[in-house]
C-alpha cells in the first residue's frame, strides 16, 4: 500500500517508518509541500540511538514537493530528513535545510547529509537540497553512502567541514561526503568548504562519479583538492570561469559546457536537458527551480 502524507503527518510518523519483517516494503508520498513546524526536526530513521528499528527501510517518494524549514542547528550525530537508511528508495525530493554545528571541534556531528546522513543499500534520485550543512563526512545529498545508487540529484547547499578533535580521516563533497558505488548524473552549485579535511570535493570526496559536474567553488586541503577528491571520476567537469582549476578535474570554459556543448558526453536518453546559454539541468527535476 501507499500512503499518503501532508502538513502534520513527518513528525508524527518518524523513527518507524519501517519495511516490514519479511514482508513488502512500505510506501509513502507527499501529496503536498510539508514546513517543518518551529523548525526543529527529529530525522526520519533517527540512527543516533543506534537502534536497529529506527532505520528507514522504506519507499518515499517526495512527488517534487519540497519540506523546508529543516533545522538541526546543535551537536548531533545522522543530521538528515533522514538519519540512517537501508534498503530504502529516496526520490523527487527538494529539501530545504540548517544543519549548523553550536561547538566545533568536537568528536561528535559526524554524518550529516540534506536528504540522507547515512545510506546503505539504497537507491536515491531526482532530489534537490539548498541551505547550509555542517559536520564531518558530510554532503549535500548523501553524507555517507555505501552501496548506493544516487543519480540525477543536485546540490545548492553550503557544505562545511567543521574540525573534529581527532586525526582521523574525515570527507567532505557537494554530493556526498563519501561514495563507494554509483553517483551519476548530478551536479553540484554549492559552496564546499573543505578547510583541514582529508578529502573534499565538488561532487564526492571520497569515492567516484560519472557524467556530473561542478559549479561550487571548493576550497580544502589542496593534496585532495578536486571534483572527486581520490580522482575515481569519468565524464565529469568543472566551469574553470567560475571556480578556479581544480586539479584532477575536466576544466573547461563556459561556452563548452553550456548549451548542447555536453551532449555527446552527459547524453542524449532524457536525464539532462540542454537549451541555449544554459548549463544542462535534470529532466526529472525541472518542476524545481535549477
Amino acid at each position: 500500500p501507499t500512503f499518503t502524507m501532508g502538513p502534520g503527518d513527518v513528525a508524527a510518523d518518524t523513527n518507524y517508518f519501517e519495511i516490514p519483517a519479511g514482508g513488502e516494503g512500505v510506501h509513502f508520498k507527499l501529496i503536498t509541500d510539508i514546513v517543518s513546524d518551529e523548525g526543529k526536526w527529529e530525522p526520519i530513521g533517527n540512527a543516533s540511538s543506534n537502534a536497529t528499528l529506527k532505520i528507514f527501510r522504506g519507499y518515499f517518494n517526495g512527488d517534487n514537493h519540497t519540506v523546508g524549514n529543516i533545522v538541526m542547528d546543535n551537536n548531533q550525530n545522522y543530521k538528515g530528513l533522514f538519519g540512517k537508511a537501508s534498503g530504502a528508495e529516496i526520490k523527487n525530493l527538494h529539501v530545504q535545510v540548517s544543519m549548523k554545528t553550536t561547538s566545533p571541534n568536537t568528536n561528535i556531528n559526524q554524518y550529516a547529509g540534506g536528504v540522507v546522513a547515512y545510506a546503505q543499500g539504497c537507491n536515491i534520485s531526482c532530489c534537490r537540497v539548498d541551505g547550509v550543512i555542517q559536520g564531518y563526512d558530510i554532503g549535500g545529498i548523501v553524507g555517507y553512502s555505501t552501496n548506493n545508487i544516487v543519480r540525477s540529484c543536485y546540490n545548492a547547499a553550503t557544505v562545511e567541514y567543521n574540525p573534529r578533535l581527532s586525526g582521523q580521516m574525515t570527507t567532505v563533497g557537494g554530493i556526498a561526503g563519501y561514495s563507494d558505488n554509483i553517483l551519476e548524473d548530478c551536479y553540484n552549485v554549492g559552496e564546499i568548504i573543505g578547510n583541514n579535511s582529508s578529502f573534499v570535493g565538488g561532487l564526492v570526496g571520497n569515492g567516484k562519479a560519472e557524467r556530473c559536474y561542478n559549479l561550487g567553488h571548493v576550497t580544502g586541503n589542496i593534496s585532495f583538492y578536486s571534483i572527486s577528491g581520490t580522482n575515481f571520476y569519468t565524464d565529469c567537469f568543472n566551469d574553470v570561469q567560475l571556480v578556479p582549476d581544480l586539479p584532477g578535474a575536466t576544466n573547461k570554459l563556459t561556452v563548452n559546457m553550456t548549451g548542447d556543448a555536453l551532449k555527446s558526453v552527459l547524453g542524449d536518453d532524457g536525464t539532462w536537458t540542454y537549451a541555449d546559454n544554459m548549463y544542462p539541468r535534470l529532466s526529472c527535476l525541472d518542476t524545481c527551480r535549477q
